[in-house]
Formats: C-alpha cells, sequence, structure tokens
C-alpha cells in the first residue's frame, strides 16, 4: 500500500485510502496551516526514556491531523471561528532521547544516494550544525543562544509548533504546551514567534525584502492543483503537481499493525535574518549600474529576485503590474522555454536558482530535476515601524532582527533542500561557469563570491557585472521528522 500511496498525485481527500492516510498523517505537509500567527517551542526532554515518552504522548494529544486540519479548513470557509494548530517534530538527538539506538535510527532515517551525488552525504541523524560546512552556513558558535551549544553540538530534541489567526489564542496555547513541556521535566531552549506578512489588500504573503512569497509551491490535492488550472494562470506547460513520494516516507517506527498508511516527512529549519536596508541598497546601486531611471529601476530587484514585487515573473516581462492572479505557469529552458539564454531572468535570480525549471536537464518535466524541489512552509518573524506594504524609505528598513523562518519539508533532505542549497544556490558555477550566487539564499561562508551578469537592457544576457550577495543570515536552526500520528500514540 505505502508504495502505491507515494507514487500517486492529486490527492482526493474523499478516497478512503487517502482519508486513512490523512487520519494519521500530521497536519501542515501537504498543504500549508493558513494561519496568520505561529509559536514555536524548541524543547530538550530531561530525564530518562520513559518519562520523555510520556511527554511526548502528553503533546500528542494537542496535535492537528490532515483530516482534522481540512475539516478545520472547510468550517473556516462558512464562517467559523479558525480551530488552532499543532505538530510535534523530533530531532535524531530526540528520537536517541526515547531510547531508540544509533543502529535503529540508522536504519529508520536512511538517505538514499542522490541521483547526482556530492561529497559529503548531509543526513538527518547528524543534526544540521554538524554539516555547516557543506550546507556554506556560519559557525554554529555564532548562532543564537538555544539552537546550538558553543561547541557546535546539537542540543535540540524537539519542536512543538503551534499556529492560529488568534493572536490571544495562540498565546494561551503556547503557555499551556509550556505548561505540558515543563511538568514533563522538559526545558525550553527557544521560544520564536512567527508573523505573517501581506500586501496592502492581504491578498498575497510578503517576505520582507517586500516581495510576494509562497508562489510556486508543489502541490499534491487536486483541489489545489485544480485551482492552480483555472484560477492561477494555467498547469501547461508547467504543471506544479507533484507525487507524495516526492514530500512523504513511510514511518518505519510506526506500529506494524499501521504500517501500510502511516507517513512522515522531514522538516528543514531554519531562522534567517535579513538586512532590509541592505539589500534594497544594493538594488539601488545595481539599478545604476544598470543606467535604469524612473520605474524602470524596478527591473533591478526584479532580476535579482526573479519577480517583481507584486509577483510578476520578470521572465514574463520588464515590468510590474501584471493583473492578479499572478501567473506561475512557465519554464525557463526546454520546448516551451521562455528564456533559455538568461536574457530576461538571470541564471542567478533566486527563483531561476531554486526551480530552474528545464535549465539543468533541458527538460523541466525531468523527474531528476523535480524531484530536487521541496515543499516550504516557513512565516516571516519580526515587527516592524513600517511594513513593506506602506513603502517605507531606506531610513526606515530595518539591518536585521527581522526575517524569515524558512521550513521545508521533503522526502530526503540530502536530496532536496542540501541538493538546492548546494549545488544550486550556494553555487556559483551553476547551469554555466561564472553564473555566481544566489543573491537571495546563498550561504556563501568558504565560497569566493563571483559577480553576477545581468541582462542589459532587459532580453540582452550578461550586459552588465555586478556583485549582489550576502543580505541573509543564517541565525540557528535543525533537521527534525515529523513523525506519524500513529507512531507518537506508540510511546
Amino acid at each position: 500500500m505505502a508504495t502505491n500511496f507515494l507514487a500517486q498525485k492529486n490527492l482526493k481527500p474523499a478516497d478512503p485510502a487517502v482519508h486513512k492516510v490523512f487520519d494519521h498523517l500530521q497536519g501542515g505537509i501537504l498543504k500549508g496551516h493558513g494561519r496568520d500567527h505561529t509559536v514555536q517551542l524548541f524543547f530538550r526532554f530531561a530525564g530518562d526514556s520513559t518519562q520523555a515518552k510520556a511527554l511526548v504522548k502528553a503533546l500528542t494529544a494537542k496535535v492537528t491531523s490532515m483530516t482534522q486540519q481540512l475539516a478545520d479548513s472547510a468550517a473556516f470557509k462558512t464562517g467559523e471561528t479558525s480551530r488552532p494548530f499543532c505538530s510535534l517534530f523530533l530531532t535524531a538527538k530526540g528520537y536517541k532521547a526515547l531510547g531508540f539506538t544509533v543502529a535503529q535510527l540508522a536504519a529508520a532515517f536512511p538517505e538514499p544516494p542522490s541521483p547526482i551525488p556530492l561529497p559529503n552525504q548531509v543526513k538527518f541523524i547528524d543534526g544540521m550544525a554538524q554539516h555547516g560546512p557543506e550546507l556554506g552556513d556560519p559557525d554554529p558558535a555564532t548562532w543564537e543562544a538555544g539552537y546550538a551549544a558553543a561547541a557546535g553540538a546539537a542540543v535540540i530534541d524537539g519542536m512543538v509548533l503551534l499556529a492560529n489567526d488568534s493572536l490571544p489564542a495562540l498565546e494561551f496555547a503556547a503557555w499551556d504546551a509550556g505548561r505540558i513541556l515543563t511538568a514533563g521535566g522538559a526545558e525550553t531552549l527557544v521560544t520564536q514567534a512567527g508573523l505573517a506578512l501581506f500586501n496592502a489588500d492581504k491578498s498575497q504573503n510578503l517576505e520582507h525584502f517586500g516581495y510576494v512569497d509562497g508562489r510556486s509551491q508543489p502541490t499534491y490535492l487536486k483541489a489545489d492543483r485544480d485551482r492552480e488550472e483555472h484560477q492561477l494562470g494555467g498547469v501547461a506547460p508547467w504543471d506544479p503537481a507533484e507525487p507524495v513520494e516526492r514530500v512523504l516516507v513511510p514511518d518505519a517506527l510506526a506500529p506494524a499493525a499501521d504500517a501500510g498508511h502511516s507517513f512522515g516527512s522531514y522538516l528543514v529549519y531554519r531562522k534567517l535574518d535579513q538586512n532590509v536596508k541592505g539589500f534594497k541598497t544594493r538594488e539601488q546601486l545595481l539599478a545604476n549600474a544598470l543606467g535604469l531611471v524612473g520605474e524602470d529601476r524596478e527591473v533591478a530587484g526584479a532580476y535579482a529576485v526573479g519577480r517583481f514585487e507584486d509577483g510578476t515573473p520578470v521572465v514574463v516581462r520588464d515590468t510590474n503590474g501584471l493583473a492578479l492572479p499572478v501567473p506561475n505557469n512557465f519554464v525557463f529552458a526546454g520546448p516551451a522555454g521562455a528564456d533559455p539564454a538568461g536574457g530576461k531572468c538571470p541564471f542567478h535570480a533566486h527563483v531561476r536558482k531554486v526551480s530552474p525549471r528545464g535549465d539543468t536537464a533541458g527538460d523541466p518535466d525531468n523527474a531528476l530535476e523535480r524531484g530536487h524541489r521541496i515543499t516550504r512552509r516557513g512565516i516571516t518573524y519580526g515587527k516592524r515601524a513600517v511594513e513593506p506594504k506602506d513603502d517605507p524609505t531606506l531610513d526606515q528598513m530595518p539591518t536585521g532582527d527581522v526575517g524569515l523562518l524558512f521550513m521545508c519539508f521533503q522526502a530526503s533532505i540530502d536530496n532536496q533542500f542540501a541538493f538546492m542549497q548546494r549545488a544550486w544556490a550556494n553555487n556559483v558555477g551553476f547551469v554555466k561557469p561564472g553564473t555566481g550566487l544566489d543573491p537571495v539564499i546563498a550561504q556563501p561562508a568558504g565560497t569566493v563570491p563571483v559577480p553576477q551578469k545581468w541582462p542589459n537592457p532587459y532580453g540582452t544576457p550578461a550586459g552588465a557585472t555586478f556583485g549582489f550577495e550576502s543580505f541573509v543570515t543564517l541565525r540557528g536552526g535543525e533537521f527534525f521528522f515529523c513523525p506519524s500520528l500513529p507512531f507518537l500514540k506508540s510511546l
């Protein structure tokens, strides 16, 4: 049953086999929880494995299943108050604290070889701090307190993610979860709040640099794929649907009786601090270098991100303001490629680096390239005096303490997130020599930046050279697994 289920696309929750899986699957994986406020509690167990198991079982009573998430969403659309959302994650260290041996974890959480192997495989069981050299990350000793010990060792055993549209209700849920953690002898290492940013009419999510965020996501439910087809610009040539094997794996530690319908997912969490003033200043310097004036200066930032602030893809046109819904239905290379030479959207642009759509395979439907896709579920953090939607001046923009709580689900950390970060974002030779770093998410530790080539004018590949990088800094993170409900209840 597991193999057949994982191969499916466009799931229908009413399908009895799918419904059974959803009863045992944590929410938030196949579809985002959709709440505006979050709190994440990162904790460390204390005491023996018996006490740790009792604590996990107590927390499990709060967890939202995929079935419950869909029911809550349907109720919200009819006018009911948004219900709280909760999910629970464990690190490899946390599994050890529950009594699982190194050998058991190696068998339960294998990282299959990448189709394009890279040296030093990135493994869940090692934790994120141990893979800083592979990911280009800063020394864990520089991370925020609570994410890693001074020596860079992993310290986090688990994370509780709480979400709600009502901030008072969320604060109560966080207090209650904290009470359970304390009663179970655990120590809360980090309490991290998330707050969604929106544009003026609240129709689009924004990130702190001011760009629309959340587009170009894989879809797993038929309803979500249908929405892309009929309301969001179509699905040909770019079909967002992926098989669920892109994001789910069998939960090998679930009870044998539930093995055929118990699945989980690997979660990568990274707190990414954004120097907004530095980024936007660099945009203006790039516009100067390209000789842009007036409204044409907006294309400089679009070259770096791959989209204008309103979400308009720069590969589609050289001005913003494309009528909503902003389309996601385009490919860079291949038979229907809109820009194989990089004259409209440069190869180093963020959206092109992390979703090359045919650049690395010659065909955007190539299973190898699509196999590296991740499923993003992050949220912004930090409060600012003037939000992006209110057009702040440079002096009103923060230089730090705001950013993105980046979270992504996948079936393989090594072949998806880590591959994307190493072989694409951080790779100065991505697609061709001299491409340079991703201007947004590259973590360039140990990498010598290469000035990127920029269209000048629009449609002309490599018309100008300019260096643009290092305005996002990792402040902490970890690798987690999102276990099935049967596993959590069996402890």
